[in-house]
């Protein structure tokens, strides 16, 4: 019973080839206070984080277009696509606090005529 346990176990791990050349960027622990403003180094590391998960998005779409992924890979394609829209909304510019100009101000007229005075 042993013996073909570990004959299934070297199967496996033959089956599945090691891709030290395509390393997993995807890190959810990173920046996980979206309601802390970023400093610039955070935002450019953040950038940066952004990037790579960007290009691991690319890979994988282009090999799923192809048919290569395996169940693996299709996770990681899933995987890659939450966490890059978790980076953009955490890159996003944060919304006002209402403090400011107000959003509801009269658009000067193209007549010259004051807008809110009767003809």
């Amino acid at each position: 019973m042993i013996r073909a346990s570990l004959i299934a176990l070297a199967l496996l791990l033959l089956a599945a080839p090691a891709r030290a050349e395509d390393p997993d960027v995807i890190a959810p622990f990173r920046f996980t206070d979206p309601a802390k403003e970023l400093t610039p180094v955070e935002r450019q590391r953040a950038l940066d984080y952004r990037g790579q998960l960007q290009n691991q998005l690319r890979e994988l779409d282009q090999d799923e277009a192809r048919g290569r992924l395996d169940p693996l890979d299709r996770r990681r394609l899933l995987d890659s696509r939450g966490e890059l829209g978790r980076m953009d909304g955490v890159l996003a510019p944060k919304p006002s606090d209402g403090l400011g100009i107000s959003g509801n101000r009269t658009l000067p007229s193209l007549s010259g005529r004051n807008p809110l005075l009767p003809p």
